[in-house]
């Protein structure tokens, strides 16, 4: 069932917070840059909040100083640099564990590898804004793109919410996350690929009926499998949200959990497809 409270809190929090990411999605530039950044920031400090890896302080900046760095290099200069920052990335954490005094080295070391480049794929995004369009299609298509993904994963996932709450009997996932069901998938599934279709028609996204429907599956899927690996995080740490800081969302890696891997996914399907 949906408490009521709950869902005002969901309700005040989308009205804020969907229009300026509507907004700065279709300006694009370095307000989304820091849009971006700055949702990969919190959500890796919540990361590392709650999992138990020691020198989190020192891995929390060698993660933030790596995003600041490879978003801007996939803004100016199309990535060509990432290689080198992951790289030095890498070799940082190892020289923190080298020295530490520290026990479980392995694990210290892979957990904040694992957080900060998954939290990465959302870098993506950025490059869809900014780049992958830009010799074939106007500025302004990167942006309408976006929200094509965006209105599409959020409509999938509103009503997967409703749909799961009202009707919801089969578990899709027990083990991982108890309260998502195979109805709410489903029946969000079958919602969103309509919006999807009529959000490329009057927003001139010009894919073809089947590219778009084939697409937005995709998206659906591949958003509810990137909340359940964000649920496995969060359950092998026994804890329900990443943080407090937005009212029945929980975190900001909780809100955006459906997007990350979105994010790669849609960049290798607009290189195949599009």
């Amino acid at each position: 069932m949906i408490k009521t409270n709950e869902l005002i809190k969901r309700i005040l929090v989308a009205i804020i917070g969907v229009p300026i990411i509507v907004l700065l999605s279709l300006y694009g530039k370095i307000l989304f840059l820091l849009l971006i950044t700055g949702i990969m920031i919190i959500s890796l400090g919540e990361f590392h909040s709650f999992t138990s890896v020691k020198n989190k302080i020192l891995y929390t900046i060698i993660g933030i100083i790596t995003i600041l760095l490879i978003n801007l290099d996939v803004y100016s200069y199309f990535g060509v640099h990432v290689p080198i920052l992951l790289t030095m990335m890498v070799i940082c954490i190892i020289f923190v564990e080298l020295f530490s005094t520290k026990n479980n080295s392995l694990i210290n070391s892979s957990i904040p590898l694992l957080g900060t480049v998954y939290i990465l794929f959302f870098t993506y995004f950025i490059e869809i804004r900014e780049n992958i369009f830009s010799d074939i299609q106007p500025y302004s298509y990167g942006g309408l793109f976006i929200l094509y993904i965006f209105i599409t994963l959020w409509t999938f996932d509103i009503s997967a919410y409703f749909l799961g709450s009202i009707w919801g009997k089969h578990t899709l996932f027990a083990r991982i996350s108890p309260g998502k069901t195979w109805e709410g998938t489903i029946g969000g599934i079958i919602i969103a690929l309509p919006v999807a279709v009529i959000i490329n028609h009057y927003m001139n996204i010009n894919l073809s009926i089947y590219l778009c429907l084939g697409f937005s599956l995709i998206v659906c899927l591949t958003a509810q499998l990137s909340d359940l690996v964000e649920s496995m995080f969060k359950r092998n740490s026994h804890i329900k949200d990443s943080s407090k800081i937005l009212p029945g969302h929980g975190g900001i890696f909780d809100r955006f959990d459906g997007f990350y891997l979105v994010a790669p996914i849609s960049y290798l399907f607009i290189k195949i497809f599009i």
